[in-house]
């Protein structure tokens, strides 16, 4: 579910603030947004609204190969991303990249790899216990064996952390994976 947050706090109350948040993410004709339950599941090279400043994109080349880009500059960053491989990552295991902007966090991104769908990914802040931004797990139609992910800030309020772990559960909600991030000092 794009836009919730887990916690141990009333679910209800935060669900309906996240809602809230990502229903103002207008969509845009010719590309795919969030605001089911799940994994979202778009079409090669289909562009995914993540917010104002950031599309996404899975390339159906290469091996877990994705591409994040300003609007502004989507299509030639698409067609520079088809030009690689893409790096691949292990079965069973997830990737992870940030966008800061003056310090702050602004967007998580990163692919996964798993035989099934994850059933959530979560972006826990150091430090916490009990909650974490729930992450959009983003895959190719008729390949569900990878994809990506992403949080926004915009759409948790601007709160994403600066240091953080990425933890990924399968579908009987075990963890798969997980990354710590610290930002460079």
């Amino acid at each position: 579910m794009t836009g919730s947050i887990r916690s141990s706090v009333p679910r209800r109350a935060l669900l309906a603030a996240a809602a809230i948040a990502s229903a103002a993410v207008l969509a845009v004709p010719g590309t795919a947004s969030a605001g089911g339950n799940g994994v979202l599941e778009v079409a090669p090279y289909e562009a995914v609204e993540i917010d104002d400043q950031h599309l996404m994109a899975l390339l159906p080349e290469g091996r877990q190969n994705y591409v994040v880009s300003h609007p502004d500059y989507f299509t030639e960053s698409l067609e520079q991303a088809r030009q690689q491989v893409g790096a691949g990552i292990r079965p069973d295991s997830i990737s992870v990249g940030t966008q800061r902007v003056d310090g702050e966090t602004i967007l998580v991104h990163g692919a996964w790899r798993l035989d099934e769908r994850p059933s959530e990914i979560v972006i826990v802040p150091e430090g916490v216990e009990g909650w974490g931004y729930v992450a959009q797990p983003v895959t190719l139609e008729g390949d569900p064996g990878w994809g990506a992910y992403y949080a926004s800030a915009d759409t948790f309020g601007g709160d994403l952390p600066e240091s953080f772990t990425v933890v990924a559960y399968d579908q009987d909600h075990e963890p798969f994976d997980e990354i710590e991030v610290t930002p460079w000092p």
